[in-house]
Formats: C-alpha cells, sequence, structure tokens
C-alpha cells in the first residue's frame, strides 16, 4: 500500500532541509495520539532552540548538535507513520509435525522456509514492541477525562461504535503557551540583571512580547538616572556658579539636587567675599573661594585651590595647606605650596604625611595659608572641612 499523501510531501520538506514546514504539516495530518505528542514535542524544541539563538545563550556547537537530534527524532517518526500494519504480512504456513524430517524438495522450497523464518522473527519483533508500549499507551488513556470512556461502549442495538483517538488539540494554542513562558522566562532574567543591556537585549528578542511596556519604563528610569549623574559629576569637576546652576535647571529634583543648591551657595558666598575685596575694603586680602581634592591616596592628597587675592603683599605669593583638627594644625606633615598672583585664579599644592607622623592618624579640616614678600610672613589663614584617615 502506497504511503498517503502527506508523507511524501513531509519526506520532501525534510529532505529539503524545511524542518518547521515538515513538523507543522505533520501536526496537521497525524491523528495517531502518540505520534501526535512527540510531533508537537519537536516543535517546542525547535521553538526554544531559536530562543536560546536568538538571545546567545547557545553555543554553535550546542545548536548543531540540537538540530542533529531534533532531525534525527523526525526521521524516526517518519519511517513509524510509513511502516505498513502487521496484518499485510502474508500467512504464516503451518511448520511440520515434531520429529519430522524437512528436507526441501526443491530450491523454491528452501526459499519458502527462509521466507516462513523470517515472518516468525518480524512478528516476535512486533509482538515485543507492542509488549514496551502497552504501558505508555495506558498511561495516556488514563489521563484521558472519564466523560470520554463512553465513545467505546456499545451501542444501544448491540454494536460497537469505531475506536478512534480523540482529537488532538490545536497546535497553535500550545506554541502560543510556549512562546509566552520562554518570553517570561527572558524578562524575569532581565529583571534579576537590571542593566540597561538586559533590557534592550529582552526587547530584541521579544519585540511584541507581554512585558515590552515595563521593560521600557526601567530603560527610561534607568537612563534618567545616569544622565543625572553625568551632568552633577560635569558641574563637580567645573567647580563654578554656573556650573550648579546648569544642572540646577536641567534637573530640579534630581538625585544630586540638594549637594548642587549648597554648593552654588557658598561659591556666591565667596564670590561675594571677593568682590568686597576687590572694592578695597579690606588690604592685604586673601580668600580660599573654593577647593578640590584631584587626587588622593592614604598619604599625600592634591588640591586645586580657587582663590583671590589683592596683590598688595608682591607677586607670586604663596599659599599652603595642612592638615588640622577643630582649628588646630597637625605637625605631621611636609607639603609643596602653590603660587598665587592678583586676581581670581587656581593654583595646585600637595599635602603629604611626614616621616615622623604615627602610623595612622585622622584630621577633620585643612589649613590653607597665605604668605608672601621678602620675610615670607603669613598675612591670611583659613580653615575648611574636610575629613581624612592619614596612614604613613
Amino acid at each position: 500500500m502506497a504511503p498517503p499523501n502527506f508523507i511524501v510531501q513531509a519526506k520532501e520538506l525534510f529532505a529539503q532541509g524545511k524542518t518547521e514546514a515538515c513538523i507543522d504539516l505533520l501536526l496537521t495530518h497525524i491523528e495517531h495520539r502518540k505520534l501526535y505528542y512527540e510531533v508537537l514535542d519537536l516543535k517546542r524544541r525547535i521553538n526554544a532552540l531559536q530562543n536560546r539563538e536568538a538571545r546567545g545563550l547557545i553555543n554553535q556547537e550546542d545548536a548543531t548538535l540540537e538540530h542533529n537530534q531534533i532531525s534525527n527524532a523526525i526521521l524516526l517518526i517518519l519511517q513509524k507513520v510509513d511502516t505498513r500494519p502487521a496484518e499485510e504480512q502474508e500467512a504464516t504456513p503451518a511448520p511440520p509435525p515434531q520429529g519430522a524430517l524437512v528436507r526441501p524438495a526443491s530450491r523454491t522450497n528452501l526459499f519458502i522456509l527462509l521466507a516462513v523464518l523470517g515472518v516468525l522473527l518480524a512478528g516476535l519483533l512486533i509482538w515485543q514492541f507492542s509488549k514496551t508500549s502497552e504501558p505508555q499507551q495506558a498511561q495516556v488513556e488514563a489521563a484521558e477525562p472519564e466523560g470520554k470512556a463512553g465513545t467505546d461502549a456499545a451501542e444501544p442495538g448491540g454494536s460497537r461504535t469505531d475506536r478512534r483517538s480523540p482529537e488532538p488539540p490545536a497546535p497553535d494554542s500550545r506554541v502560543e503557551d510556549s512562546g509566552a513562558r520562554a518570553d517570561e522566562a527572558a524578562f524575569k532574567e532581565a529583571r534579576q540583571t537590571n542593566t540597561l543591556r538586559a533590557y534592550y537585549e529582552y526587547l530584541k528578542a521579544f519585540p511584541d512580547g507581554r512585558f515590552v511596556g515595563e521593560a521600557k519604563k526601567r530603560i527610561a528610569e534607568m537612563e534618567g538616572t545616569e544622565k543625572d549623574r553625568k551632568a552633577f559629576d560635569a558641574a563637580q569637576r567645573r567647580n563654578t556658579a554656573d556650573a550648579y546652576a546648569a544642572y540646577l535647571k536641567a534637573f530640579p529634583n534630581g538625585t544630586y539636587a540638594a549637594q548642587a543648591r549648597k554648593r552654588l551657595e557658598m561659591i556666591r558666598q565667596e564670590e561675594a567675599e571677593s568682590q568686597r575685596a576687590e572694592s578695597g575694603l579690606c588690604k592685604g586680602c586673601a580668600r580660599v573661594r573654593s577647593f578640590n581634592v584631584s587626587h588622593q591616596t592614604d598619604k599625600m592628597m592634591v588640591i586645586d585651590v580657587r582663590y583671590y587675592y589683592d596683590g598688595s603683599r608682591g607677586e607670586p605669593a604663596f599659599v599652603s595647606a595642612v592638615m588640622a583638627n577643630d582649628g588646630k594644625a597637625s605637625s605631621y606633615y611636609a607639603h609643596n605650596p602653590g603660587r598665587v598672583y592678583r586676581g581670581n585664579k587656581v593654583t595646585r599644592c600637595t599635602l603629604k604625611v611626614a616621616d615622623s607622623a604615627p602610623a595612622t592618624f585622622t584630621s577633620n579640616q585643612i589649613r590653607f595659608s597665605f604668605y608672601g614678600g621678602e620675610d615670607r610672613k603669613t598675612f591670611h589663614r583659613e580653615f575648611k572641612p574636610y575629613k581624612k584617615t592619614w596612614k604613613k
């Protein structure tokens, strides 16, 4: 008996490498319940493999191995569907009486004997296979709803209805369930990683997924936080009133808004003091407008000092930095002062731990001292808060 037309089409699709199309065709036409569920499982495996390949979660070697296993499984299913029923085998001739000597009368009789032995062997193999598959078939039938048991019962007239496998569920619904589970698993993984890259990878793998809206919301929040931080870092590097005002204009309720307002107020107060000094209200006047620790280790600091100096003590004058505690300078220091000139400018000085210092000590201030002239006499000092633990 020639195989059904859909089997021929399925084999042609498989030979052309169109695995998914072959599976879809089998799902449409196969009526045998066990084979149907085997094909449906292969459909699920292909979908899961494609998702993992799209997200880069499987290497090429493992992906090729999985494709080969799926192809081998499809080939076995095609062979099962195309196998002729055992009833089409020729009837087995009756064996000779026990103890009788079999002597083929001709070459034809020998061929007949060999054919009989082949049929017996094939029947034994089929019987063994049916015994192996009976427990699995019983489990599938036991899982059916009790209401379907009546379809095999005898009709009122005494005749029994034909035993037919129940109609398989729609394949599309099962595929959709598998896709939904993959979508949920991918978003759960992105949420656990909680990085911009993870959420962008989820959107790339599932552009129409259930969690697209939530993923886009998290991306917007994280990108906003990142822009906030970068803007404040830029304002700190410039450390000017204009820089902090620009940050507050862009992020009035930003994460660092309170810090920016405090720094802006301090800088404006320092600028007001500088303006009063420049107007002649004080002579020999110098002020530390602000400072920034550009680099530090356990035993040294590099400090950029923004200052005002009216030039009355000569040019250049100098400014030095010393660690202090509550208005009292420490004696455990060594420093390189920075030169200062008339006007509002920036200079750099270095503060280090002296060789005579203990192994560890702390300070909560930095004392800045301005000095100049031929005698290098100090004409201004300021204490600025800055807490640090020093180690020699």
